[in-house]
């Protein structure tokens, strides 16, 4: 592997290049929820997008869909702009938060116990339940970055079998989408066991508290390895090989 020091110029240069290729794999699929592959084999939510300027197509799509639903943007990450909706009279000023941040879409509320995959590569980390404090409707951007009582259960509590169903099923919408590397996959429970796809992340956080690293943590690998394998996946192509024409297991 290339021994790029850690903390020097091109490291932190390698690590914007690495960053800039998964912002541009996103936008080239568009938002992490909608692409070309149908991904109603995983479960995902009924949803229905819409315009930013389309208030009275949100309010007949949470009617349709059921109370409470989810009012969100399609883009942007950390839960900037999503509300949980009880009912019609929160639709607008929900619906207004969230098309500040560009198209908007309404899907049903799935109530569960909240999941995330973290993938590198082939291999998928230790599943993560996230547990947000009863203040809290949803793991919401309070309950991510400001509250002190947000739980993270590693093992997450679910049979091998189960948490091994999870990580295939977030593998294989990872690879439905054309995404490789690195990433992480959310779901939720609900109460008969169901697993409900929520989206797939091409670009998760990645500072030392965020959940990708926390999965990795959990396996061994502290937060400078971690950075150095994402790197070396970005060397790796679809076909196996290193850039340049070497093998992904160091032959020519």
């Amino acid at each position: 592997p290339d021994e790029t020091p850690l903390g020097s110029a091109d490291y932190y240069a390698r690590i914007a290049d690495a960053q800039r290729a998964a912002f541009l794999d996103r936008e080239q699929h568009g938002d992490p929820r909608f692409v070309d592959a149908p991904l109603s084999a995983y479960a995902d939510p009924e949803l229905a997008r819409l315009r930013r300027d389309d208030l009275a197509a949100a309010r007949e799509a949470a009617d349709r869909l059921g109370w409470p639903v989810i009012v969100k943007p399609t883009a942007d990450g950390s839960s900037v702009g999503v509300s949980k909706v009880d009912g019609p009279e929160a639709v607008e000023a929900a619906f207004r938060d969230a098309a500040a941040h560009g198209e908007v879409m309404v899907e049903q509320f799935i109530k569960g116990g909240e999941y995330t995959v973290a993938i590198l590569g082939e291999d998928s980390l230790p599943t993560i339940r996230i547990e947000a404090s009863a203040e809290h409707a949803f793991y919401d951007y309070q309950a991510k970055y400001e509250a002190e009582d947000t739980g993270y259960r590693i093992p997450c509590g679910l049979s091998a079998d189960e948490e091994a169903s999870m990580a295939e099923t977030a593998q294989a919408a990872f690879r439905l989408i054309g995404a490789r590397g690195w990433g992480r996959v959310d779901f939720m429970r609900d109460a008969e066991g169901g697993h409900w796809l929520i989206e797939v992340n091409t670009v998760p956080g990645m500072t030392s508290h965020s959940l990708v690293p926390m999965a990795a943590r959990a396996v061994g690998v502290e937060f400078p390895s971690l950075c150095r394998a994402i790197l070396e996946q970005t060397l790796v192509t679809p076909s196996g090989s290193r850039a340049g024409g070497e093998t992904a297991d160091g032959a020519d």
